[in-house]
């Protein structure tokens, strides 16, 4: 893949390129309203664009060697009744596993902006028992881990968000209302 631009000293960006690894299963029993799936990957990179460490070189890039991101990823989704359930959670182990010469800081540390930990729980709730069968209600969470600047001297914390939405259907048309972070909870995004 071609990255753009050039590091503070005019050199132009060598081209990323990356491999990939990824299995995973996907559980739906017959005759049931529920079904669970796992995924297990592995990513590796190469070139990849971060901060320049140099305090000097404000607002410029570096290409690093190698980065090698493992993960496994699990959901579990459910009909109850009038309600679908989605719970789903991730496990990321982002490092960079090889450095050029000039940044042996980043190396075996987590990327950065890249949390281990996130999950996600919703809750929907369908009304066509009540004479409205267009008509749906859920709230959900959102958990995101706290993440490093990359080199881990700092890190932004974790947080945990609540969303809501309420949405109708009729014919080909939908009409929907979503809310995210319901509480207006501040945060630091990354």
């Amino acid at each position: 893949e071609p990255v753009a631009g050039a590091d503070f000293f005019g050199a132009a960006f060598k081209p990323k390129r990356g491999k990939q690894l990824e299995t995973g299963v996907k559980w739906m029993p017959e005759n049931s309203k529920l079904s669970a799936s796992a995924a297990v990957y592995q990513l590796v990179e190469k070139n990849r664009l971060t901060t320049d460490p140099d305090p000097a070189h404000v607002n410029f890039s570096v290409q690093l060697g190698e980065v090698t991101v493992k993960g496994v990823e699990l959901e579990v989704q459910g009909r109850l009744g009038a309600w679908d359930v989605i719970a789903s959670t991730t496990y990321m182990d982002a490092r960079q596993t090889n450095v050029g010469g000039d940044a042996p800081i980043y190396l075996d540390k987590q990327l950065s902006g890249i949390p281990r930990h996130s999950a996600a729980l919703w809750a929907i709730h369908h009304f066509g028992a009540l004479g409205v069968p267009g008509l749906r209600a859920g709230a959900g969470a959102r958990y995101t881990g706290r993440s490093s600047d990359g080199i881990d001297v700092t890190f932004t914390p974790s947080n945990t968000l609540f969303d809501a939405m309420v949405s109708y259907d009729t014919g080909p048309w939908s009409v929907a209302l979503n809310v995210a972070n319901l509480t207006d909870k501040t945060y630091i995004a990354t």
